[in-house]
């Protein structure tokens, strides 16, 4: 079943993916201060449960008439399930109930990149129809490279 979750169950299911070693992600006070600073009606938790157990969770927020897939985590249990792709399907459903015009998959490797890490995103993604759009990247701009190299050591070691 699919039903609104908590950020609290979203970072234990998180912490799971992570230590699968094959999926970069953020500290917890990342998605904590995301979900205090935004407006509570822009990010909704998301989660799919099978036999009694959180097996799959993403976060969506939702601007303007386009929700967006931020973030996802996933068990190892129940794999056969297939709960990611159930998840997906019903808040596009929910999307489209609502009037919105655009579920936006996030990230997704450039086309043509065969070797690129987000290339079984990709297959995953496309999976479900639409066409794929890129934006122009995120860089960021450093104002002290020394506080800068600091914030990549304590990314890099967390």
């Amino acid at each position: 079943s699919v039903s609104q979750g908590l950020l609290e169950d979203f970072l234990l299911l998180n912490r799971e993916t992570r230590g699968r070693g094959n999926f970069a992600s953020h500290p917890d006070a990342y998605y904590r201060e995301m979900a205090a600073s935004l407006p509570k009606d822009f990010v909704k938790i998301w989660q799919a449960t099978y036999q009694n157990q959180i097996i799959a969770s993403n976060i969506v927020i939702t601007f303007g008439d386009t929700a967006t897939y931020a973030h996802g985590a996933s068990s190892s249990q129940h794999k056969d399930a297939m709960a990611p792709y159930l998840l997906h399907w019903e808040i596009i459903r929910e999307a489209k109930r609502r009037g919105l015009k655009t579920y936006d998959f996030g990230g997704v490797a450039p086309e043509g990149e065969l070797d690129h890490p987000l290339v079984n995103l990709n297959r995953f993604k496309s999976g479900f129809g639409g066409k794929y759009i890129e934006y122009i990247g995120s860089y960021d701009y450093v104002l002290d490279k020394f506080w800068y190299l600091v914030y990549k050591f304590v990314r890099r070691i967390l």
